[in-house]
C-alpha cells in the first residue's frame, strides 16, 4: 500500500516529547505538554519557528529562543503558557489519522489540530467564555532574522518590505482576515487565515533579540491575531478557527499578491 501523505509519529526536541506530523509541504513539531508548535520545517529544511528553551523569558533576548511558537494562546493567569512550546500546561493525544487534541490541565481549553496535505486547521474551544486570548505566530521567516529582506501582506494591505521594529514600538496594526509573510530569496510564504469573523485589532512587527532592534543578530516576527498595538492585551474570546500553511509562491509583486489571494480563497 502507498505511504499516507500525512503521517504522525513521536520524537524528542529540546528534551521534550513531540508529535511530528509529516506532510508534503511541511513538517510540524507539536510539543505534547504545551499544545503548541515548536517547529515548522519547510521542504528545504528551514525552520519557521525554531523554538529553543534558553534563554527563557528574557526580553528581548528570548526572541531568538523561548518566545517562539504557535499559537502561544494564553498569557497570564494560572494557565499561562497553554499553547506555547516549553510550558507544561497540556496533555496531547492523537484522535484520528490526521488529528491531535491538546487539552489544558484544567480541561477548560482545547486545541484541535487537523493536518492536511497543504495546510493545517486549528480549532480553539473553551469553557471559559470571558477569558481573553490571542493567536500568535512568533518565529523567524524562512528560519532567519533578516528584516530588510522580508515582506508582509494582509487581505487589506498589499505587500510591504518596510520593516517595523517591535522593540521600538513600531508595529503594523489593523484588522486582518488573513496575512502572509515571506523572504525575497525564496518563492515561498507562510499564510495564516483567521476563519472566524471578528473586529479585533491584529498586529505585526519584527522583534530582534537585543536592544539593537532590527540590527540584532537574531530574532523573530510577531504576528498577533487579537493582539493590540500595545502588545500585552489579548482580545479574542470564545471559539475560534485558524488555517496555517506554506504556499510555494512568491508574494512581493501585485501579480503575486493576487495569485496568493486566490490560493488563500481556496482554503
Amino acid at each position: 500500500m502507498p505511504k499516507p501523505k500525512v503521517t504522525i509519529h513521536t520524537s524528542r526536541y529540546e528534551d521534550r516529547e513531540h508529535f511530528v506530523i509529516e506532510t508534503p509541504r511541511a513538517d510540524y513539531w507539536l510539543d505534547k505538554k504545551s499544545g503548541g508548535l515548536s517547529r515548522l520545517i519547510d521542504r528545504d529544511g528551514n525552520d519557521w519557528i525554531g523554538f529553543k528553551k534558553e534563554p527563557w523569558d528574557k526580553y528581548p533576548d528570548s526572541a531568538a529562543a523561548a518566545f517562539r511558537g504557535l499559537p502561544n494562546l494564553l498569557f497570564g493567569g494560572s494557565e499561562s503558557g497553554f499553547g506555547h512550546p516549553g510550558w507544561d500546561r497540556a496533555t496531547s493525544e492523537q484522535v484520528g489519522a490526521r488529528s491531535i487534541l491538546s487539552t489544558s490541565l484544567s480541561g477548560k481549553w482545547r486545541l484541535r489540530w487537523t493536518f492536511g496535505e497543504a495546510n493545517l486547521e486549528l480549532d480553539v474551544a473553551t469553557d471559559d467564555a470571558k477569558r481573553r486570548y490571542w493567536f500568535l505566530y512568533e518565529g523567524p521567516i524562512l528560519g532567519r532574522f533578516a528584516p530588510d529582506s522580508q515582506y508582509f501582506a494582509t487581505d487589506s494591505m498589499s505587500p510591504t518590505q518596510s520593516p517595523h521594529d517591535y522593540f521600538a514600538g513600531d508595529r503594523v496594526a489593523g484588522r486582518f482576515r488573513w496575512a502572509y509573510m515571506g523572504d525575497i530569496t525564496v518563492p515561498r510564504v507562510l499564510a495564516i487565515v483567521h476563519r472566524t469573523a471578528d473586529d479585533q485589532i491584529d498586529t505585526f512587527a519584527h522583534l530582534g533579540n537585543s536592544k539593537q532592534g532590527l540590527a540584532s543578530p537574531d530574532g523573530m516576527v510577531v504576528l498577533g491575531f487579537g493582539r493590540g498595538p500595545k502588545g500585552i492585551a489579548p482580545l479574542l474570546k470564545g471559539a475560534q478557527s485558524f488555517r496555517i500553511g506554506l504556499l510555494e509562491s512568491a508574494g512581493r509583486t501585485d501579480a503575486e499578491y493576487q495569485s496568493i489571494c486566490r490560493q488563500i480563497g481556496d482554503w
